[in-house]
């Protein structure tokens, strides 16, 4: 929710937001925050909307860089590649007996 807010605002923006000096892109984030924070009584500064939003485009150009049509989806975070077609299976510690549930992302190692 708070997410989609962020890209929907950075997005209907975008034009306008590459011909913005640096002290416009601060009341633009800072505009956003407010916006968040008054939408779901959250308490956000600009700084941390700015860096979410570029956490985002960080990891979508890693994920793809790291796909292709053959291979299945993946990501990068924090130097360790997913891959979205593998499921581990993990143990439920709230469950009274030894049934496992799965897992859409798998952590593989980086070759």
């Amino acid at each position: 929710m708070q997410l989609q807010m962020l890209i929907d605002e950075r997005k209907k923006n975008n034009a306008d937001f590459h011909e913005m000096s640096t002290s416009q892109k601060t009341l633009f984030w800072d505009s956003v925050a407010t916006k968040i924070n008054f939408e779901y009584g959250t308490f956000f500064r600009e700084q941390n909307c700015k860096e979410k939003f570029k956490l985002l485009v960080k990891e979508y150009k890693n994920m793809a860089a790291n796909s292709s049509e053959n291979e299945s989806p993946s990501y990068v975070t924090n130097n360790e590649v997913y891959q979205t077609s593998s499921a581990p299976t993990y143990h439920d510690s709230n469950s009274n007996n030894d049934e496992t549930s799965n897992s859409t992302l798998a952590n593989s190692e980086e070759n």
